[in-house]
């Protein structure tokens, strides 16, 4: 094979790999977004502080400031997930799906 033909196809991989982790972090993105506006809405609606959803769900009370805030775009654990839909006694996959699915579904 041909030196051009090497560098062309390395070209068109940092390009689909840059493709793919730009969709990744956009998903990524639009899920935090989601839990953040979710917390919110439902600590809102039971009345319930900061401080006192971390208490119940056993997750650190900073940890629940950055999900709310999404200052920071995180990886979410799958158990965080499930300690808070615990928490707002919710079905636990009903709350999953609302954060992971996209609003079409």
């Amino acid at each position: 094979m041909n030196n051009f033909f090497l560098k062309s196809v390395a070209i068109i991989l940092v390009i689909l790999h840059i493709r793919i982790m730009e969709s990744i972090y956009k998903q990524l993105v639009n899920i935090n977004l989601k839990l953040a506006h979710l917390l919110r809405y439902l600590r809102k609606q039971n009345n319930w502080t900061q401080e006192y959803l971390a208490e119940i769900s056993t997750i650190d009370y900073k940890h629940i400031q950055r999900l709310e805030s999404v200052k920071y775009i995180s990886d979410i654990r799958f158990s965080t997930l499930l300690k808070l839909a615990t928490a707002f006694n919710l079905n636990a996959l009903d709350f999953l799906r609302y954060i992971l699915l996209p609003e079409e579904m």
